[in-house]
Parts: C-alpha cells; structure tokens; sequence
C-alpha cells in the first residue's frame, strides 16, 4: 500500500512538470506569435488598407468623372468609331494522327507486359514436382545412435 502511495506522489509530481513546462512553451509561442504579428501581419494588413483606400479613391474619381458632360461625350463617341482592319483568328492545330510506329511501339509494349507477366505466374505458382521431400526422421536415427570406434 505505501508502494502505490508513493508511486502515485511521483505520478502527481511528474505531471506538475509536464504541466509547468506546457504553461513555459505556450508562453513562449505566444512571444513568438506577437514578434510574428509585428513583423509580418501588420504591414501586409496596413499596404492592403492603403492599396483599398486607393482603390476607392480610384472608383470615387471614376464616378465624378462621368458626371462631367465633356467625359461623357468624349466617351460616346468612341463607341461610334469603327475600326476598318479584320481580326484574324488563329486556328487550333489539328491534334496528331496516330501514324504506324505508334502502334507498333503499343504493340511491343502490350508483347513485353505479357510476357513478364507470365514469367512472374510461372515463378510464383505453385509446382509440386519441384519441392523435394526431406528424408524420414526414421531413418536419421539410427545413423545418429552408431557409435564410431576410435582410431588408434
């Protein structure tokens, strides 16, 4: 009973360790997290503000300039102009014909894996011819109880 007792005491003590070191590293991942959130997430934060209030910026300045008479004409017009040039369009390349080396190479391939294939089943099936019997244990005794005369 005291032999529990005391192995239970180490238990408890083991855990507070465990526990005291968990509390230190969590404690330190978190330095790290807000050195981390300094360095790198804070700028990269503030430049994505800067380029959305530029970004707005941009929209609000677009929409003042449509209310302009001027920009509106201007832009009217551009839409009459007609340009007198054809587009040309370029055609997909025509996908390649199988030509006879193809399916001679695939017929070569198909030969090869058949006949590694059944070089495998014939080395791995199972032949009765080619096991040899051990010898009867009956007839190693005796050979094992002769006693040899010593040479003189």
């Amino acid at each position: 009973m005291e032999r529990l007792k005391r192995e239970a005491e180490d238990l408890w003590e083991h855990q507070q360790d465990v526990l005291k070191e968990a509390r230190k590293l969590a404690r330190e991942a978190g330095h790290h997290a807000g050195d981390f959130t300094r360095k790198e997430v804070a700028p990269r934060v503030r430049g994505a503000y800067k380029s959305g209030i530029s970004a707005l910026g941009s929209a609000i300045a677009t929409v003042q300039a449509f209310r302009d008479k001027q920009v509106r004409d201007a832009l009217s017009g551009v839409g009459r102009v007609r340009f007198q040039s054809p587009v040309y369009i370029a055609a997909p390349p025509p996908p390649p014909k199988a030509k006879v080396g193809r399916w001679v190479l695939l017929g070569i391939g198909i030969v090869a894996a058949g006949a590694v294939g059944y070089a495998v089943w014939q080395t791995l099936r199972a032949d009765d011819d080619l096991w040899i019997e051990d010898e009867s244990s009956e007839a190693l005794e005796p050979a094992a109880t002769q006693e040899t005369a010593p040479v003189i």
